[in-house]
């Protein structure tokens, strides 16, 4: 035992080392102790070790590993807009700067779902945040059964898939990976080709770009096939989500999706009930593309293989629509307000 510790106290909240004796020999031996200090703390900062609490009576306790809230962002659906839009409405909400336990809306990316819980600190860009534990996970992952609450946005399948072309194309999040892309054309019949076969699915993989194919209704937790029943897939919503956006009319389904997680915080943005609704301008972001998903010409050859690509993707996109419209209807009701539309 190199140096003895009278105490130790490492805050993971302030990141600051506090022993109050620790008597070695030598210098060197000084050297070692503190190394030792930092190391411990730079574990315990990463997790990696857990240290009784001073209200643990010396019992060690692990943090308790609770998933809430999720919010499936499936990609060029708006999710990238919608997550700092939450946190702006969080993070500006009275209810929340004088809440002496704050919680987070973190951005997982592409972590799979199993490592969000309350217990790890929020990550970029949030990084002021860093100290507040996260109780709402965004993530490019499908529906997750064990989160308390899912949320999910639709898009319009045809401008979604043209979306996710023109992203691997244009955007300056992909421009290292611009020149894998070859044009529209090949590019639709190469995966409508790839539909049923394996083999061409990976062979696809030379874009360096999305899979298209039914995208949505992967997400969802749904199984892809022509065949399906509209009222099957709105069930199916109903039974998972708590909240089931329309990309278009995405005011109303960031509202939805905020008042439902903090359980009754309404922003100023979002009530629209017995007053004049200041405009307020809304710009979902483009990522630099010069050619979006909403608004580009397409030919009849290429509305077919679109088509191809996202028969189940439309199913699911009318069953998203007739639940958003039962959803809102029902907070308007609960909350006896009318949600701005925009």
């Amino acid at each position: 035992v190199l140096c003895h510790f009278s105490h130790l106290h490492l805050s993971s909240h302030i990141g600051i080392i506090m022993f109050s004796r620790c008597s070695c020999s030598q210098n060197v031996w000084r050297f070692t102790c503190l190394f030792i200090v930092l190391a411990v703390m730079l574990l315990y900062q990463a997790e990696w070790i857990l240290l009784p609490s001073s209200s643990s009576q010396g019992v060690q306790q692990e943090h308790p590993k609770v998933f809430e809230h999720f919010l499936v962002h499936t990609p060029k659906s708006g999710g990238s807009y919608g997550f700092d839009k939450l946190i702006e409405w969080l993070t500006h909400h009275p209810e929340w700067k004088s809440s002496p336990e704050k919680h987070m809306i973190c951005d997982g990316r592409t972590k799979p779902t199993s490592q969000f819980h309350s217990r790890y600190p929020s990550h970029p860009p949030q990084r002021k945040f860093r100290d507040i534990s996260c109780n709402f996970w965004m993530a490019e992952q499908p529906l997750a059964e064990q989160a308390h609450h899912n949320y999910i946005i639709a898009r319009n399948p045809h401008s979604h898939l043209l979306s996710q072309y023109f992203h691997c194309k244009e955007s300056i999040n992909h421009y290292d990976r611009w020149k894998y892309m070859p044009s529209l054309d090949i590019w639709l019949e190469s995966w409508v080709a790839a539909v049923t076969n394996q083999t061409l699915v990976e062979a696809n993989s030379k874009f360096h770009c999305f899979d298209p194919r039914n995208m949505q209704t992967r997400f969802a937790g749904l199984a892809s096939t022509k065949n399906a029943s509209q009222e099957v897939f709105a069930q199916h919503l109903r039974d998972k989500f708590t909240v089931v956006g329309d990309n278009a009319r995405m005011k109303a389904s960031l509202c939805m999706i905020f008042i439902r997680y903090t359980e009754g915080w309404i922003p100023s943005d979002c009530d629209c009930s017995a007053r004049q609704q200041r405009q307020l301008k809304w710009h979902l972001y483009g990522h630099g593309v010069r050619h979006h998903g909403s608004n580009t010409p397409t030919t009849d050859h290429q509305d077919n293989l679109i088509q191809e690509l996202t028969a189940s993707d439309e199913i699911l996109y009318q069953a998203a629509q007739e639940v958003f419209e039962e959803q809102k209807l029902a907070l308007e009701e609960e909350y006896e307000i009318q949600i701005c539309e925009e």
